[in-house]
């Protein structure tokens, strides 16, 4: 059956999903694939275990969209952890994402990869694994740890781009300590290779410990700019020791972000019971 024969529109209205674990064999995750909308929802210790699945992951969807088919993720918050065995991407939201938005979103996440030796291709990210065609990851913050040793195109926000047309990486913030692969990493995006597309200001976390365990990448904010790609980099991003600035700068939306604390913060979940 067509996993996206049903739209979905999910509205939490603030509320909080606690201990979520999935290990399904299709797309590991609260949705699996999501056609549709999800907004205004926390998930607490959230746990995404790939080990028996060659599917992509993430806490929110496998996939979010697909041609014809749009997803939209915002306002959400996600803590917990992604971990992957085969070749997949993986990510602290969505696997993949092709015809979607994530945007307003925070996840405070550990992605890991172990597989020694399949070398996986594919991507891993903060917020998404691998961005393909009409994708867009926006005002997102991102703290945790992007743990792929045997994985290329790590990243703290996406793990790469994939050869895609009109893919939006931009207004982002990597707060994540450490993030590591064997090719192409780096403290935003691992590998950004589009046909068209704008990645631009973003910013990553200045003491970031950045590691490559091959003898590619640059160890910066993109890791590896890849064949073919026809963006600007001039814009991409910089480093800050200071990420609420940053958010200001930005012009994130103060009605959505508070940026009074050391971290930016989603409003809708300050001071909230957890229910």
């Amino acid at each position: 059956a067509d996993p996206y024969m049903k739209i979905v529109h999910l509205d939490g209205n603030g509320h909080t999903i606690h201990n979520f674990f999935s290990s399904y064999a299709s797309y590991p995750s609260f949705f699996g694939v999501l056609y549709g909308e999800c907004r205004d929802i926390r998930f607490l210790n959230a746990r995404i275990d790939g080990s028996d699945t060659s599917s992509s992951g993430g806490i929110i969807g496998g996939y979010i969209g697909t041609s014809g088919k749009p997803g939209l993720v915002e306002n959400t918050y996600v803590q917990g952890s992604v971990y992957a065995v085969n070749q997949t991407a993986n990510g602290g939201i969505a696997g993949q994402i092709n015809t979607g938005t994530v945007r307003n979103c925070y996840a405070d996440v550990t992605v890991e990869t172990k597989d020694e030796y399949m070398f996986a291709n594919y991507g891993i990210g903060g917020i998404v694994g691998d961005m393909r065609n009409n994708a867009t990851v926006e005002n997102c913050f991102v703290t945790g740890k992007i743990l792929g040793k045997y994985n290329y195109n790590a990243g703290g926000v996406a793990g790469r781009s994939n050869d895609g047309t009109n893919v939006i990486l931009r207004n982002n913030i990597s707060w994540v300590t450490e993030v590591n692969g064997r090719v192409a990493v780096g403290s935003v995006t691992g590998r950004w290779q589009t046909k068209t597309g704008t990645a631009e200001n973003n910013y990553s976390n200045a003491s970031a410990d950045v590691t490559t365990y091959a003898n590619d990448g640059t160890g910066e904010e993109i890791g590896n700019y890849g064949a073919g790609s026809t963006t600007d980099y001039a814009d991409f991003g910089t480093t800050t020791a200071e990420p609420c600035r940053a958010a200001s700068e930005l012009g994130w939306d103060t009605s959505i972000w508070d940026l009074t604390g050391e971290t930016p913060q989603l409003k809708l979940f300050i001071d909230s019971d957890g229910e």
